[in-house]
């Protein structure tokens, strides 16, 4: 078989043929670079919503800990709250855009340096009905994520 036979039989590829598969192949990465953004913006909040979700459940749990456990607690002003335990005052309290704890003087941050905390509010919700009943609130951000998330804890 002679190559040169073999080359001339054969038809070239029409503009139009070309201008078709460019369009089809274009169409199929524009779908696949879509799919691809969407896929790590979703990856993207759910680890923020993970990293909240985690810092949610550290400031509750360390709040709802010293309340119980504690002689007596005081909500200062909305965003402080004062807890004696065994004549130690203990006080929470936000200061820049982070949650500390001050115990005997020294600040330990409960909330980290992963997210913001915009706003928290301690409400004492003690009535004639219910004692020693404190409300938390707290709006955590990250990203573009903005969440409040709320809790009330009564103190034995």
């Amino acid at each position: 078989m002679n190559i040169k036979k073999l080359f001339k039989n054969k038809k070239g590829v029409t503009l139009t043929e070309t201008i078709i598969y460019i369009s089809l192949i274009s169409i199929v990465t524009v779908a696949l670079i879509s799919i691809t953004i969407q896929i790590v913006q979703f990856k993207t909040r759910a680890n923020s919503m993970s990293i909240i979700s985690s810092e949610v459940s550290n400031v509750f749990d360390k709040v709802i800990y010293e309340v119980r456990n504690a002689d007596s607690f005081e909500v200062v002003d909305s965003s402080t709250l004062k807890i004696t335990k065994d004549s130690v005052i203990g006080e929470y309290r936000l200061e820049n855009s982070r949650i500390v704890y001050n115990r005997e003087g020294g600040d330990n941050f409960v909330t980290s340096n992963q997210v913001e905390v915009n706003d928290v509010q301690f409400l004492d919700w003690t009535s004639v009905n219910s004692d020693n009943l404190l409300h938390i609130i707290i709006t955590f951000k990250r990203g573009s994520i903005n969440e409040t998330f709320q809790t009330t804890v009564h103190k034995r």
